[in-house]
C-alpha cells in the first residue's frame, strides 16, 4: 500500500457509518460478532454499549474500529480484510508506535500527510490542512476528523493535542521527511556512540533531544537523529 492509498482509504472510512468498539478493525455489527466481542472483552461491553452500537446502526451497515484497529484493518485490506496481513502484526496502540513508525519528531510544523500521531494510549492518521482522522470514544464516539491543536484549532472540529508522530515503515512512496543541518540520517554500520564522536557530543545528550530511542544500542538505517535542539 502506498502512503496516498493509505491516507485516501483513511479519508473513506471518516464518512462512513462507523462506531467505537475495543478490539475491533473494521468488522460490521452483527448480534453474534457483538457478543462475541462481549465475551472476549466483558467489560469493555456493558449492555449500555450494546444498546448503543445496536442503535448507531441507522438501518445501514455500521463498521467497528478501536483506534489501532482503524490503522491495522487498512492495511489489513479493508473492508475485506486479511488478518495479520501486509507485513503488520496483530499490535496495539503502542505496538504500532514502537514497532512499526520510524522518523519520529515533536516539532509539527514538519508533520506530512500520512503521519501516525501518537499520544500515550491513543493513536491516529494526519490528513493534511492540519486535520487528523482518529477513531476514539470521545465526542461522537466513532471514527472522525479533529484538529490537529500543535497546528491550530479548526472551527467545527474538535481537538486534540498530540505528542509526537512518525510514519509507518511498511508503506510504500513513505513522505521524505525535512532533513535539517541539525539532523543525522542513520547509514549501514553507524551506532549511537560513533555518532556522538563524530558530531562532538555525548551519547547522553543524544537520548535526551532523541525521546523516541529507547536503546542506545537499538538504532536503525534511514533514522533520523537530532543532533542539537
Amino acid at each position: 500500500m502506498t502512503n496516498s492509498d493509505f491516507i485516501n482509504q483513511v479519508k473513506s472510512i471518516a464518512l462512513k457509518n462507523t462506531a467505537y468498539a475495543s478490539g475491533t478493525f473494521g468488522q460490521k455489527f452483527t448480534e453474534s460478532f457483538i457478543k462475541q466481542k462481549a465475551k472476549q472483552y466483558p467489560k469493555a461491553y456493558p449492555e449500555s454499549k450494546i444498546s448503543d452500537l445496536r442503535a448507531r446502526t441507522k438501518g445501514k451497515t455500521l463498521y467497528l474500529f478501536d483506534c489501532c484497529g482503524l490503522i491495522k484493518g487498512i492495511i489489513w485490506g479493508f473492508p475485506n480484510m486479511v488478518y495479520t496481513s501486509n507485513g503488520l502484526k496483530d499490535v496495539n496502540d503502542q505496538g504500532i508506535w514502537d514497532q512499526y513508525c520510524i522518523n519520529k519528531s515533536t516539532d509539527f510544523s514538519q508533520i506530512k500527510a500520512g503521519a501516525i500521531l501518537h499520544i500515550k494510549g491513543h493513536v491516529g492518521v494526519y490528513i493534511g490542512d492540519g486535520k487528523a482522522v482518529e477513531c476514539t470514544s470521545k465526542w461522537s464516539g466513532n471514527v472522525l476528523i479533529s484538529a490537529v491543536s500543535n497546528i491550530g484549532k479548526i472551527n467545527g472540529l474538535n481537538s486534540r493535542k498530540w505528542t509526537e508522530y512518525g510514519y509507518l515503515s511498511i508503506l510504500e512512496n513513505k513522505p521524505t521527511p525535512v532533513i535539517s543541518k541539525l539532523d543525522y540520517v542513520v547509514k549501514r554500520g553507524d551506532c549511537l556512540s560513533v555518532i556522538a564522536r563524530r558530531h562532538s557530543t555525548t551519547v547522553q545528550a543524544l537520548l535526551k533531544i532523541n525521546p523516541d530511542i529507547k536503546d542506545a544500542n537499538k538504532i536503525y538505517v534511514g533514522q533520523i537523529i537530532h543532533i542539537k535542539v
